[in-house]
């Protein structure tokens, strides 16, 4: 015959295999949605356009703050290497 829990201490060989098994709960749990609960509308356009234009404000935002960096960088450095050319003469 099919093995069937007999790593459970009072299951295995004591019960018949088609036996009923005593019901814990009558409900599911509530980490499950209902079955005829209303299913949700979704992402509108409007909303995805605000969305994507807040997102492209802050990556142009991002970029533009990386080019001023870049632009002092550059700035700098050549300041200080003249700067410094004129100490040593």
């Amino acid at each position: 015959h099919p093995c069937f829990g007999c790593t459970e201490e009072g299951i295995g060989f004591t019960k018949p295999l088609h036996a009923l098994a005593d019901v814990k709960t009558f409900s599911p749990p509530t980490a499950f949605p209902a079955v005829n609960s209303a299913k949700g509308e979704g992402v509108t356009p409007a909303a995805a356009a605000i969305v994507a234009g807040i997102a492209g404000l802050g990556v142009g935002a991002g970029v533009m703050a990386l080019r001023g960096m870049k632009d002092e960088d550059e700035a700098g450095g050549q300041g200080a290497s003249s700067n410094s050319s004129d100490k040593q003469h």
